[in-house]
């Protein structure tokens, strides 16, 4: 799909400039580290990435797989700089079969930032009081005793709650956990 920014990016807007930033910035560091095992290092490949893009952006724009586009690049720039640290460091004991991540890994570190994304607006949509025993329970890992104590509420109260916020969930993400299942399947 070809987002409004792209034509704008296309035109030199620096404000979509900032948007790709802030929408893509995070994802290409985690998928550079995937390659590099190193933070500073991935920071330099996506931000490398992203001039790139602003460099070449009115070839490549409009563009209608653009988040692909990206972490191809993220993955080719991550591989060449693994190749010139191999070259460099010939006399270690290292092959670059060693250096690579595999595509499933990269996926699954795609996915889990994407699901991340979509649970937290899911549950940005429930009441404050099902948000809070929610979270209570799945990440902080209370007993439904102890969030019943905190909140004063009664732990069927919690039950209903739970209950509520992952049927919920389940309903808000059935369309992207079908698509994943379908690509971890094929």
């Amino acid at each position: 799909m070809i987002e409004k920014w792209q034509y704008e990016l296309r035109t030199g807007s620096e404000k979509a400039l900032k948007t790709v930033f802030t929408e893509y910035y995070t994802l290409l560091c985690s998928v550079a580290f995937q390659y590099v095992r190193d933070r500073e290092v991935s920071q330099t490949i996506a931000s490398d990435v992203l001039l790139a893009v602003w460099e070449k952006r009115e070839i490549i724009f409009p563009m209608p797989h653009f988040r692909r586009y990206l972490l191809q690049m993220t993955r080719n720039k991550s591989i060449d700089y693994l190749r010139s640290v191999r070259t460099k460091a010939i006399g270690a004991n290292v092959t670059l079969q060693e250096c690579f991540v595999s595509d499933d890994d990269i996926f699954e570190s795609y996915v889990s930032v994407e699901l991340g994304k979509l649970i937290d607006e899911a549950l940005g949509k429930l009441s404050p009081q099902c948000r809070k025993v929610f979270m209570m329970s799945r990440y902080e890992n209370c007993t439904y005793s102890q969030i019943a104590g905190e909140l004063g509420i009664s732990e069927n109260t919690v039950k209903y709650h739970i209950r509520t916020a992952l049927a919920y969930l389940r309903n808000e993400l059935s369309d992207y956990l079908c698509t994943i299942l379908v690509f971890f399947v094929l």
